[in-house]
């Protein structure tokens, strides 16, 4: 299914979205975690609320969520491609477009997770990007590319 008025160079279709999951699960044995960001001490508060921009398939989503059940995970992604039978409860997605702006408040989250995203966004469109995960990481929060 093409999306309209978005530039984005991959395919969104079930082969994509596969290709999301081996990749995913292939960085996490690679690097033996979902994360390198020292965000140990912040998984098991349920006040803790983590945001995956452009997640996909929420493949990271739903790993992340099912191993950290007292933490929130928030998607947002210009599609909807997860799984809805297996969602975890922790596991919220928002459709959204981070050129247009993220919908979250100013200090929402206190880890914010992005990867794979770079041809997703121009060269003049990352310091928008930035400024918007800046905008919506807790002061102390944690924000990984």
């Amino acid at each position: 299914m093409a999306l309209k008025n978005v530039a984005y160079p991959l395919p969104n279709d079930d082969d994509e979205i596969d290709r999301l999951h081996f990749r995913h699960f292939l960085n996490r044995n690679i690097w033996k975690s979902n994360f390198s960001a020292p965000i140990n001490h912040i998984l098991t508060n349920p006040e803790t609320k983590i945001l995956d921009v452009g997640c996909g398939a929420a493949s990271w989503s739903f790993d992340m969520a099912t191993t950290y059940p007292l933490v929130n995970i928030i998607g947002i992604d210009i599609s909807r491609q997860q799984a809805t039978q297996i969602k975890p409860k922790n596991f919220t997605f928002f459709k959204a477009n981070v050129l247009e702006g993220i919908p979250f408040n100013d200090n929402t989250f206190d880890y914010i997770f992005q990867r794979n995203l770079m041809r997703a966004y121009t060269e003049q469109d990352w310091p928008h990007v930035v400024n918007e995960l800046v905008r919506i990481l807790k002061p102390g929060g944690y924000l990984e590319k």
